[in-house]
């Protein structure tokens, strides 16, 4: 393992006219044998951890524990042990709520079993790096229910490859145990709606509020869910069970908040919010980009008050509105889907790395810049999946994006894509929904051509 080196019209739909039949598989899926789809996803599962497993054992990084990656290690720490939720160093141990405790908890965890830490860390980036691989699991299944085996292995293989995902394990970051926990809350919420079994919606809002301990954004997709579930006339109730589970996991630490925060503590809604507010990420200077609360003398309490942030991006729109225009509808969503983080050394990277196996190996490094190159296109493709649901649910039609599958994958993306137009888009916010967007990208490729042999057909 890598070694620390410091240096420096609802009525008009039915289940069958939309496609919601509980029998989520389509023609395409029956017929591939289960063991043939089993042995697809051991193999996408293998192209995953492998080059993980070489990334986390190669990586040189003169210091992983720097900004929002020593924070989660702070708050581990003092969680072990000093039993407490706080960023302090020192006693007293003032409690902290600008963070959510998923990862910090995940990493609590971890450090307890391991002690010291150098093998915390090697056990971090391990555990990482299998996640990870799982998550191409959990993309391959879900390509699966969208176009069968010839959408899932393409699926499994872009997600494998990914390096932003391959790179985020190597960082004590919360993209990881993010995606992971996100596609396995889609996978499940696709169980529930093939099986129609209560207790599937349950797990699935457990595990719905777990991604949202770890993600906040995540809290919300009930709200994109149930009115998509009204809509098609189906499972309504078992989704409003699942939206109960994860409020009632969530609101301990909603009344842990409320108890605890400190006056003067920074609010990450309203940091993100703030940070959304500079068009570009500039405030003036273009070197200060992706980190313009370096010259703003208002960012400070801007960032303590959701109605403070909102007041001063008001006003500064007005002053500016085609500009804070075209940086709301295009700019925004664009850069939240753009390969490159904003925010880092360049490239993939969040923080960065003297030497891995992306430097050192040309077929890893062609790798990584054939995937990168190679991202745009796989974006624009997923845009025209969602693109193909609105309209062919607004004239209530069914097709393949009409599905479930493909329905809530889209509806998924959508909602990401939609709350990060409102907060801040750095790109690596994205990483955790590559999953999901390489899935449709590929059903899109994969289900194309028949429908539209068939809508040919059916003109004729």
């Amino acid at each position: 393992m890598p070694v620390i080196v410091v240096a420096g019209t609802p009525r008009a739909f039915s289940k069958t006219t939309i496609g919601f039949h509980l029998n989520l598989l389509n023609p395409m899926t029956l017929r591939a044998k289960p063991y043939s789809a089993a042995m697809f996803a051991a193999f996408v599962f293998v192209c995953g951890l492998l080059p993980r497993l070489s990334y986390v054992y190669s990586m040189e990084i003169d210091y992983p524990f720097r900004a929002d990656a020593g924070k989660y290690l702070q708050l581990a720490i003092n969680l072990v042990e000093n039993h407490g939720y706080s960023l302090a160093e020192s006693a007293p141990f003032t409690p902290s709520t600008l963070i959510s405790p998923g990862y910090p908890a995940f990493l609590a965890a971890i450090l307890d079993a391991t002690g010291d830490i150098q093998h915390f860390y090697n056990a971090v980036l391990l555990s990482q790096a299998l996640l990870s691989s799982l998550t191409v699991v959990g993309a391959f299944y879900l390509a699966l229910r969208i176009g069968g085996l010839q959408a899932a292995v393409p699926a499994g293989l872009l997600v494998a490859l990914s390096p932003q995902l391959i790179i985020g394990a190597g960082y004590i970051l919360t993209e990881t145990l993010s995606s992971f926990l996100i596609t396995f809350c889609l996978a499940l919420l696709l169980a529930g709606f093939s099986r129609g079994r209560p207790t599937l919606f349950v797990a699935c809002g457990v595990v719905l509020a777990l991604a949202a301990y770890v993600r906040p954004a995540v809290l919300l997709l009930p709200g994109t869910l149930l009115p998509l579930a009204w809509w098609t006339r189906n499972h309504l109730k078992n989704c409003l069970i699942m939206a109960v589970t994860a409020a009632v996991i969530w609101s301990p630490w909603q009344i842990w908040q409320f108890k605890h925060r400190q006056a003067g503590e920074v609010s990450l809604a309203a940091a993100a919010l703030t940070l959304g507010g500079y068009p570009d990420l500039i405030f003036k200077s273009p070197e200060f980009k992706a980190y313009p609360y370096r010259e703003d003398p208002q960012y400070a309490a801007m960032s303590q008050s959701l109605g403070e942030a909102y007041r001063v991006i008001r006003e500064r729109a007005a002053a500016e509105p085609w500009k804070f225009l075209k940086w709301y509808v295009f700019g925004k969503p664009m850069m939240y889907w753009q390969a490159e983080e904003v925010a880092g050394p360049g490239g993939p990277y969040v923080y960065n790395i003297n030497s891995s196996v992306f430097t050192r190996q040309a077929i890893p490094a062609a790798s990584l810049n054939g995937m990168m190159a190679l991202h745009p296109f796989i974006i624009a493709l997923t845009a025209a999946a969602c693109l193909w649901t609105l309209i062919d649910l607004c004239r209530r039609r069914s097709s393949p994006a009409t599905q479930p599958a493909w329905l809530l994958c889209a509806a998924l993306v959508v909602y990401f894509t939609a709350v990060h137009t409102v907060l801040a888009p750095l790109p690596r916010y994205a990483f955790p929904i590559y999953p999901i967007a390489y899935a449709l990208a590929a059903g899109l490729v994969a289900r194309m051509p028949a429908w539209l042999r068939r809508r040919a057909d059916e003109t004729t």
